[in-house]
């Protein structure tokens, strides 16, 4: 197989889904993507490296209270990674929920070969371009860029159905682009596709995968007219929940209608 530009390589990600069929996949890359195994658990007793090079295990930044976005690539990537994590620093940035109070963001590099100090420029990187002191602030400390052995990254990756591959001809990684949102006891419960990120999906997988520990009693209401599709990696507006939502409503205010007239009746009242 001819060897494709670092260019061709992204727009093959990007663009596979709409030209190949399975068949048709060049070899060197066959089985990579993203096979979300929703409800999977992770082992949080996994170890890594933060950018600081001090050893961790996942449960650091498990608490059982706020949900976990966990993204998948690498520090050395050449353009599609550094894409990924600016769309997701855009997209949490644009949510009114304050990283750190309501949710924790990991980032695992998928090359066991690069260590902490690469980690901690690449944090660097992406949070300095934020115009925001108080979200850089709240980012330094809750958004974390972990390194680890191929064996722990494997664990992650094959927990949750992050399939990648090294291509050795391009001396890069093959792999998808997606967030992954886990629950705070580590379960994963939402993907969302990283390159095509949406406000308000951000809001609504982290509201989600919060499992009611998270949000207020509105936004939990208004997720209710709002449906997952797993296929699509996406939410879209539920007609059915809809119906729900406004039936309920409805019961309601015949409820409240009914008790009013009752205590009408019982006090005398002409109605």
């Amino acid at each position: 197989m001819p060897i494709l530009s670092r260019c061709s390589w992204i727009l093959f990600f990007l663009l596979a889904p709409l030209a190949f069929s399975a068949e048709q996949v060049p070899q060197a890359v066959q089985g990579v993507g993203i096979f979300p195994k929703l409800g999977a658990t992770l082992d949080l007793s996994t170890p890594f490296q933060d950018e600081a090079g001090q050893t961790i295990t996942l449960k650091n930044y498990f608490d059982g209270r706020q949900p976990v976005a966990l993204i998948l690539n690498y520090y050395g990537c050449p353009m599609l990674c550094g894409v990924m994590l600016n769309q997701a620093k855009d997209a949490f940035r644009a949510i009114d929920w304050k990283m750190g109070d309501r949710y924790q963001v990991i980032t695992i590099s998928i090359d066991p070969t690069e260590k902490s100090d690469l980690a901690a420029k690449k944090k660097a990187a992406i949070l300095k371009s934020t115009n925001s002191p108080e979200f850089e602030a709240a980012a330094q400390k809750n958004w974390h860029f972990l390194v680890g052995s191929k064996e722990n990254i494997d664990r992650v990756a094959n927990t949750i159905g992050f399939a990648y591959k090294y291509i050795p001809e391009e001396k890069q990684y093959a792999h998808g682009a997606a967030i992954f949102m886990l629950s705070p006891e580590g379960k994963l419960d939402r993907v969302l596709p990283a390159l095509a990120l949406a406000p308000t999906d951000m809001k609504l997988a982290l509201l989600e995968a919060g499992e009611g520990k998270i949000g207020s009693l509105a936004e939990k209401f208004f997720a209710l007219c709002y449906h997952y599709d797993p296929k699509e990696s996406k939410y879209s507006i539920f007609a059915v929940n809809l119906m729900k939502v406004g039936g309920g409503i409805m019961v309601a205010v015949a409820g409240i209608a009914y008790l009013a007239l009752y205590w009408r009746r019982k006090k005398g009242f002409e109605v």
